[in-house]
């Protein structure tokens, strides 16, 4: 699955899987673990309400996992 439009999409084993992940990527980042999952990636974000403190935790997500990001908003599209 590509797109998350909302949790009940996901079988409960998935989402256990997803936020097992984050957990485990979360710590090692704290220990200083750097990370390049989505070197090379592109992720595009589309947002239809202004979202200042979203969109810069997507930013640093991104960032964080070497992904090259970009922001639409639904006055752009």
């Amino acid at each position: 699955m590509k797109h998350l439009l909302k949790l009940l999409d996901w079988r409960t084993e998935v989402t256990l899987e997803v936020l097992d992940l984050a957990d485990k990527l979360k710590a090692e980042q704290k220990a200083g673990v750097a990370h390049e999952r989505l070197k090379r990636k592109s992720v595009a974000r589309v947002f239809s309400k202004a979202s200042t403190r979203t969109r810069c935790s997507f930013d640093v997500g991104g960032y964080k996992l070497a992904a090259h990001s970009v922001t639409l908003s639904a006055s752009d599209s």
